[in-house]
């Protein structure tokens, strides 16, 4: 009974922990600053040979398309973007954002099965130079 009142106060404490809304809340982001955080991160993956000079210019491309939306709403709109609009651009920014880390860990597991397939041919290599010497 005693570590069952524990456990519901620790509960208490931290729902009310995570609840607090002072500030430690994750960042509302405007399109512009998802726009050039993106840029950034496919600039960073091009430079660390995470993404190849093709993927990161047809990723910059995807980006500019989001780019044109934008201004092509706003200019219709007195430079204010309606809610469902505003939807469907951050949907094309995830899109970029999902991309940009599914090629750059694609290019990580390839590593990994190059480098476990060299190890592998390398252990081959060993076991037939030994058979040959018997």
């Amino acid at each position: 009974m005693k570590t069952r009142v524990s456990i519901i106060t620790f509960l208490l404490a931290l729902v009310a922990l995570l609840g607090n809304s002072d500030g430690a809340s994750a960042k509302e982001w405007t399109i512009n600053e998802r726009q050039d955080q993106l840029m950034k991160d496919i600039n960073t993956a091009q430079k660390k040979k995470a993404l190849t000079d093709k993927e990161a210019k047809g990723l910059r491309k995807d980006l500019a398309d989001v780019a044109r939306k934008e201004a092509k709403l706003r200019g219709k709109n007195d430079k204010q973007i309606p809610i469902e609009d505003k939807a469907k651009l951050e949907g094309a920014l995830n899109k970029v954002s999902v991309d940009i880390k599914r090629l750059a860990l694609e290019k990580r597991v390839d590593v990994a099965k190059d480098k476990a397939n060299a190890a592998e041919d390398k252990a081959d290599a060993k076991e037939d130079a030994a058979k040959k010497r018997k």
